[in-house]
């Protein structure tokens, strides 16, 4: 819940300069945080809780838009297409949840910015899978939450975002 509050407590800042992009902000890092609360609890990504995120994030596209609503379509279409097929190839490696997670960071973040959360979740995933692997605390085939590293990579990116950056998919973004 720490990773809940400290993003909150970042958000707040733009609280205040800009309701627009600050409510989708909190509202998607309350999900994120709720998301790695119960992977890390019960190792299980709630549908009910990702459709109601889903739901929230296509009404936030289309109510007030910073970017186009088919760009949150086509986010969702791409990061759940990427993690659809990583499951598959990785034959259980990635579960339901995880992919049904990164459709709806691609639905709040679009293409661009999702595809890099994606990859900078994937990234510290397999490091932190490394190093537990040469510790000896874990052996290769143990399973590891994943929705953790999803959450936080979002979060990161996010606030990039929120901060300007155009690379990330903030304003200026190509």
């Amino acid at each position: 819940m720490s990773l809940l509050g400290g993003a909150l407590a970042a958000t707040g800042g733009w609280l205040f300069a800009d309701w627009r992009q600050a409510v989708p902000a909190a509202l998607f890092l309350l999900v994120l945080g709720l998301v790695t609360w119960t992977d890390l609890e019960a190792r299980l990504v709630p549908d009910r809780m990702l459709l109601v995120a889903a739901a929230g994030a296509v009404l936030i596209a289309v109510a007030w838009p910073p970017a186009p609503w088919q760009s949150a379509l086509f986010g969702a279409l791409v990061l759940g297409g990427v993690a659809l097929l990583l499951a598959i190839f990785s034959k259980g490696g990635l579960g339901g949840g995880d992919v049904k997670l990164a459709a709806v960071i691609g639905l709040f973040l679009g293409p661009t910015a999702g595809a890099f959360a994606l990859l900078g979740a994937f990234i510290a995933a397999g490091l932190w899978a490394s190093a537990m692997l040469i510790s000896r605390r874990r052996r290769a085939h143990d399973s590891m939450a994943l929705a953790p590293y999803l959450a936080v990579a979002a979060a990161v990116v996010l606030s990039l975002r929120l901060v300007g950056m155009p690379f990330w998919g903030g304003p200026g973004a190509p």
